[in-house]
């Protein structure tokens, strides 16, 4: 599946365009790094990598992927299930409304109460919630005990923005849930307080829009620590290229530089694998 490549910093491109630090070994021999899938397999591996951008190894991962491929709008749906429960959507191409699909944001507790949800946002009644994972149903179907946001992204904020991922962006201890709308290219986090309230906005410096032609060739993929600073980094992949390259963040937003990885997934590998997000590997 992967080969190695030599990647350029793609700080200039890009400007124009769950937490344990990736490449450290923890007394259980825990590591992070971007996961992968394969659509036609279901197969599962993640990229290891260290601080400075080195995949250090490909490992096959435990757990299965399962999911449907629809050309026709652009998304590529998937769903991935292992012991951290991390699941994700894939979307293919650039990004396109798809009013009536469920976009699964992530895995992330956002109701306070120390239990992992999917966190899911319906484009066509713009609604963000959580469902606890493991939680039965009630008469009607519904989730017992799901954490739905106050706030909502309906109407012309559903057909231009999509959720990217979860993780604590401003340091008070509650993930947060990040956007894109690939147009502007402007990138903003709903600041959450951990039971269902959003706070802010939380906008990020740089910009990846349509004009530059960087929503076009990129596309934003994982929400993970990178540079072990404490802080979730901002990933993205280039179909074309292969190249993936990590947004370095502060607390503020502000984007301090780009990060690109020492290996690419392009043109025969971006065929069949997509990544869906930055995951914690015990091996």
């Amino acid at each position: 599946m992967l080969r190695r490549a030599v990647v350029a910093i793609a700080a200039a491109v890009l400007a124009t365009t769950i937490g344990i630090a990736p490449g450290r070994a923890t007394a259980a021999s825990t590591y992070s790094g971007l996961a992968w899938w394969n659509y036609e397999t279901g197969e599962v591996r993640t990229w290891i990598t260290a601080s400075n951008g080195v995949v250090l190894r490909d490992i096959h991962s435990d757990g299965a992927a399962c999911g449907v491929a629809d050309k026709n709008d652009g998304h590529l749906w998937a769903w991935y299930e292992n012991p951290e429960w991390a699941f994700r959507e894939f979307r293919e191409g650039p990004l396109r409304s798809c009013y009536d699909c469920v976009v699964i944001a992530g895995i992330a507790n956002i109701g306070g109460d120390h239990r992992p949800e999917i966190v899911k946002f319906s484009p066509k009644t713009g609604i963000v919630w959580g469902d606890p994972l493991d939680e039965p149903l009630d008469d009607d179907g519904f989730v017992i005990g799901r954490t739905t946001l106050n706030w909502w992204c309906s109407g012309s904020c559903a057909n231009e923005w999509r959720p990217v991922g979860l993780g604590d962006l401003n340091g008070d201890g509650n993930q947060d849930l990040l956007w894109y709308r690939a147009i502007s290219g402007e990138l903003s986090a709903w600041l959450l307080n951990g039971n269902g309230t959003v706070l802010r906005t939380h906008p990020l410096s740089w910009r990846c829009d349509v004009a530059s032609g960087c929503a076009q060739n990129w596309v934003p993929s994982a929400v993970g620590d990178l540079d072990s600073n404490g802080i979730p980094d901002l990933w993205w992949w280039n179909p074309t290229s292969g190249e993936v390259s990590v947004w370095l963040l502060d607390r503020t937003g502000y984007v301090i530089r780009a990060q690109s990885l020492d290996w690419r997934c392009g043109t025969g590998c971006a065929s069949t694998w997509r990544p869906f997000g930055y995951r914690p590997v015990v091996f």
